[in-house]
């Protein structure tokens, strides 16, 4: 987990409104961190952070989750598997996680102490966010802007919708980093400069996050959002090599990857399976709204990711070396709709 993994609105707040119930109290400060305005440290793979964050509206008790993200090196990059625990009493946790699969969250679980879902953070050399493998998928350009001093401009795609353009505004002081988020002006459709989010935060020497005190304004209401970083362990984790995969042609919305080592791999459309053998691919025609996304089963178990086809078209998917890709895009599928890195 990077220091932006709940700025996108519309990530936390479905989370939020879906699971909205614990009673639990936030911590509310936030301890300095690292001193310098870059990381000065190199994550490694096998790093396991865990911390206890809580939501809620003003004046409102808020809901808390306990956060666990292990870090695998790959390439250049650096790739955060997370899984976000619920807090929630037994006999609501049956109801949330109804309410988490019905929204499409990857991997819902019923744990000891509530429900838990898995997300995927993908960040760069400097821990700014790229790519959030949720749902809805966010994708930054060319990044999340996190810690830098002053303005820095970014754009979210993904999930289905219209890109969104935002401007970063920071300062930091003594290993504490404050900062804003406000619609692009100059880039917004509609001209807008609206408020999105601000909040102070700490990070380690990694430019991985500490505690963080967080506002997020969402139409009419004002959520809190309070991250406390509670435990760090390293685990004997191999990296990843950075390897050139297949790809697809830039698909309307719905892009997810996953990796299939010695399994068996399958395209998911709907209640649908469709097997894709090694070095195969697969075109279809989607209905809008569409759940699909990929499955490889191993000796090990199921891994699966999976997104929406949010408009009427079609849908296209590859399994090469290992990897496997898919997209949703408008229309009829081309001739030739296959391209490879």
């Amino acid at each position: 987990m990077n220091v932006n993994v709940f700025a996108p609105a519309c990530l936390l707040l479905g989370t939020a409104l879906l699971t909205a119930g614990c009673n639990m109290n936030a911590q509310n400060g936030v301890r300095p961190g690292h001193t310098e305005t870059a990381p000065s440290e190199t994550m490694v793979s096998g790093e396991v952070n865990r911390w206890v964050r809580t939501v809620g509206e003003i004046d409102e008790e808020p809901s808390m989750s306990n956060i666990t993200s292990t870090a695998v090196r790959t390439g250049h990059y650096n790739d955060f598997r997370e899984t976000v625990e619920l807090v929630y009493e037994p006999e609501r946790r049956a109801q949330v996680k109804r309410n988490l699969e019905d929204a499409n969250y990857y991997d819902v679980d019923i744990t000891e102490n509530g429900v838990s879902y898995y997300t995927q953070t993908n960040a760069d050399e400097e821990m700014r966010s790229i790519l959030e493998r949720h749902y809805p998928t966010a994708e930054y350009t060319p990044h999340d802007c996190t810690r830098i001093i002053g303005t820095c401009a970014y754009t979210v795609t993904g999930g289905g919708a219209e890109p969104r353009h935002y401007i970063r505004t920071a300062s930091f002081k003594r290993g504490i980093w404050t900062d804003r988020v406000n619609y692009d002006p100059e880039r917004d459709p509609a001209g807008r400069s609206d408020l999105v989010e601000e909040r102070t935060f700490s990070v380690a020497p990694t430019g991985m996050i500490k505690d963080m005190a967080q506002k997020l304004y969402f139409e009419d209401t004002v959520y809190l959002v309070n991250l406390r970083h509670v435990e760090r362990v390293l685990l004997d984790v191999e990296e990843e090599v950075e390897v050139a995969r297949p790809e697809l042609a830039p698909g309307d919305d719905g892009d997810v990857g996953l990796g299939c080592t010695d399994g068996t791999l399958h395209a998911v459309i709907g209640e649908e399976r469709k097997q894709i053998g090694a070095g195969g691919n697969l075109t279809l025609p989607v209905s809008a709204k569409t759940s699909v996304g990929l499955e490889c089963t191993t000796a090990n178990g199921t891994m699966s990711v999976g997104t929406r086809c949010f408009q009427k078209g079609h849908l296209r998917a590859l399994f090469v070396d290992d990897w496997a890709a898919l997209s949703c895009f408008e229309g009829e599928a081309p001739a030739t709709p296959w391209v490879k890195s």
